[in-house]
């Protein structure tokens, strides 16, 4: 599996001399900012940072600027519209991207409701999910569950 998504997944929304936009919208993957986008050409190519967030309008004159960067993008309105350099990112099956950013909380509401916890955060959030239900049930946690808490925030806050 190659890095992040395929550019030809996407349509592209404009297309000029030097670069082309493609635009996405994001409101189902629940950003609530965007920190970076990095893209490569190939899968041996090394993933490239974007020069970062332009007003729309700067992005749209990139497309027929020949000093147009390899990557740029705008994020309004639950929607990033990407720029890339025609050349440095050729609109093909092999060109990837990735978005980098902070997602909004997610209720969790019932049983059937996906969490969306790193799987190295999992054993945390389980042990969290124990130690609320102990509480409830008998009025306190067993000495073994806190360890284990006590352990993996020790971890995260290390990171």
């Amino acid at each position: 599996m190659g890095f992040g998504n395929k550019i030809t997944d996407y349509a592209q929304t404009a297309i000029g001399s030097y670069g082309y936009t493609v635009k996405i919208d994001t409101t189902a993957l629940l950003f609530e900012n965007i920190a970076d986008i990095q893209a490569q050409a190939s899968a041996s190519s090394t993933p490239a940072p974007s020069i970062g967030e332009v007003p729309l309008s700067t992005l749209m004159g990139y497309l027929n600027d020949v000093n147009c960067p390899n990557l740029s993008y705008n994020f309004s309105n639950g929607e990033i519209t990407i720029c890339f350099n025609t050349i440095a990112f050729p609109y093909v099956d092999a060109t990837r991207f990735a978005l980098f950013g902070l997602r909004k909380a997610q209720a969790a509401t019932s049983d059937g409701d996906f969490l969306d916890f790193p799987d190295k955060d999992r054993r945390l959030a389980l042990n969290y999910a124990l130690r609320e239900a102990y509480e409830i049930i008998k009025g306190k946690c067993p000495q073994d569950i806190q360890e284990i808490i006590d352990d993996e925030e020790l971890r995260v806050k290390n990171e």
